[in-house]
C-alpha cells in the first residue's frame, strides 16, 4: 500500500529538482526546491 508520509521520509532535505508527470508518463512540470522534502510535501497537503 502506499503510503505518502513514508514515501515523503525518504526524500533528502537538500536542493533539488521534481518532476510532475501525465498519465502517459509525460513530464508536465520541472520544479527546483531548496528543501526538496517541504516542498514536495505541500503538494499533498489537505486546504
Amino acid at each position: 500500500m502506499f503510503v505518502i508520509e513514508e514515501e515523503l521520509a525518504k526524500l533528502p532535505k537538500t536542493p533539488g529538482v521534481y518532476m510532475h508527470k501525465d498519465s502517459l508518463g509525460e513530464v508536465i512540470y520541472v520544479g527546483k526546491a531548496i528543501n526538496l522534502r517541504n516542498r514536495v510535501r505541500s503538494y499533498f497537503r489537505k486546504t
